[in-house]
């Protein structure tokens, strides 16, 4: 909630877990972000890996939510984010 509720909040990065309809940061941002990666159309990962310091990670149910977790940190997702949002810092 407080990331939603801070003017300063877009200057830092977030990484939201849950799908949309029990996370309103994930609500407020899914339909914005593209997906990185989805597997069955029920696990999902979003972020835009040029612009963003914004990803969603999230699932029908929470198995598939803690499968997009696992995957996100395996396959080099969260890698990804972390060298955009240092990239960006060093702007």
């Amino acid at each position: 909630m407080w990331v939603m509720n801070q003017e300063m909040a877009e200057f830092f990065p977030a990484i939201a877990i849950g799908g949309p309809g029990v996370n309103a940061f994930t609500a407020q941002l899914y339909e914005t972000l593209p997906i990185a990666f989805t597997q069955g159309q029920r696990c999902f990962i979003q972020m835009d890996p040029e612009e963003s310091k914004r990803a969603i990670l999230w699932g029908m149910d929470h198995h598939s939510t803690r499968e997009a977790v696992d995957v996100f940190v395996r396959d080099g997702y969260l890698d990804r984010f972390l060298d955009l949002v240092w990239r960006q810092a060093g702007e």
